[in-house]
C-alpha cells in the first residue's frame, strides 16, 4: 500500500469553483493591493507607500478607519498606550483640525 504525503492529502481536499471567463477591465496598475481600510490596511498602506511601492487601498464602506473610528468616536481618541503609525494619525488629525479629543475623556484614563 502507497503512503500519501500530507500534501497529497491537502491536494485531494481542495475544492475548485469554476467561473465562465469573463472580461473585467484592469483599474490600475500597483505594486501592493491593501484590502481593507481599517487600523491594519491603514498602517499596510503607509508602510508600503513609504517604501516606495504603488498602492491601491480597497474599502468597501464608505469611510476609513474600522474600529479606529470607533475608538476616536466613542473614546476621544487612542489609548495612551498607542504608537507608531496610529498615533501619528491620530495627532494629524488632531493638528489639522479634522478630530478633537472630547474633553474630560482623555484626564479620566
Amino acid at each position: 500500500m502507497k503512503r500519501l504525503t500530507s500534501n497529497a492529502i491537502l491536494a485531494m481536499r481542495k475544492k475548485f469553483i469554476y467561473e465562465p471567463a469573463k472580461r473585467i477591465q484592469v483599474a490600475d496598475n500597483v505594486d501592493v493591493a491593501v484590502a481593507g481600510g481599517g487600523p491594519a490596511g491603514i498602517g499596510a498602506t503607509i508602510g508600503a507607500v513609504r517604501v516606495g511601492a504603488r498602492v491601491a487601498l480597497i474599502e468597501r464602506n464608505g469611510f476609513m478607519g474600522g474600529m479606529g473610528s470607533v475608538l476616536m468616536a466613542f473614546f476621544g481618541g487612542p489609548p495612551p498606550y498607542t504608537s507608531g503609525i496610529a498615533k501619528e494619525i491620530y495627532d494629524r488629525m488632531i493638528a489639522s483640525g479634522t478630530a478633537q479629543p472630547i474633553d474630560g475623556l482623555r484626564e479620566r484614563r
